[in-house]
């Protein structure tokens, strides 16, 4: 996989289709709040690059998230994006400035999927904070222990759209460690440094930040029933 696909991967991994349609994957309770700070791990990905740096996400059912990402060195900016549906902010947090647009609906729902893979809908129903609601019911097998990164990890395997696919979870609590697809002889893989759920519902976390200025986007149109998306 070269890098200019692998960074389109992660770029959509990151914004995950805010605006997508249809009924959300994700299973969590709407009044708990779930955390997550993630990287990505590939090969020959170098590990100070932009790509491999740790990013934040919380969310809370299919209604609420943030995104924190750190400083983009190729560019100076520091990307927060911030949703309670319907509303939706993108944020340079260096800068101070962002843009506030309105989902055009009709179902106001929160995708943040872990993987693209080029646009395959079956893989991108994998969304962070479902994994293990996402294997179960891919009918996963499970493939026995594994150390990864000094972690013993229950690997659990499944192919999905012609790709293999694994969810390693720790053994000492069964919580999402990291996540594999792999492409080929290539592998991508998410990493979660941090997984929380069932927390409190922070609020203050789904507004922009004080003292950012905020540009209106243009009013989008709600795209109609069974009308195909608009190419780019």
């Amino acid at each position: 996989m070269d890098m200019t696909r692998m960074r389109n991967w992660m770029r959509c991994a990151m914004m995950a289709a805010l605006l997508a349609a249809g009924a959300s994957a994700h299973a969590a309770d709407d009044a708990k709040m779930i955390f997550i700070e993630y990287q990505l791990v590939a090969f020959g990905l170098a590990p100070d690059s932009f790509l491999a740096q740790p990013k934040k996400v919380w969310r809370v059912g299919d209604t609420h998230l943030r995104l924190e990402e750190v400083v983009n060195p190729d560019n100076g900016e520091q990307r927060l994006v911030v949703v309670a549906q319907p509303d939706i902010w993108v944020i340079d947090r260096v800068a101070k400035r962002g843009k506030h647009e309105l989902d055009p609906g009709p179902t106001y729902k929160v995708k943040f999927p872990v993987f693209t893979a080029d646009g395959n809908d079956e893989i991108a129903k994998l969304e962070m904070g479902s994994e293990v609601e996402y294997f179960r019911e891919k009918g996963a097998k499970e493939a026995g222990e594994k150390s990864v990164a000094g972690i013993t990890c229950i690997e659990s395997t499944v192919e999905v759209a012609g790709r293999k696919m694994s969810l390693f979870t720790r053994k000492s609590d069964g919580v999402p460690f990291q996540v594999v697809v792999t492409v080929g002889e290539r592998a991508l893989a998410v990493r979660y440094l941090r997984y929380e759920r069932g927390l409190a519902v922070d609020k203050t976390l789904f507004v922009p930040p004080a003292g950012v200025q905020i540009e209106e986007a243009p009013k989008a149109e709600a795209p109609k029933p069974g009308a195909a998306p608009a190419p780019k």
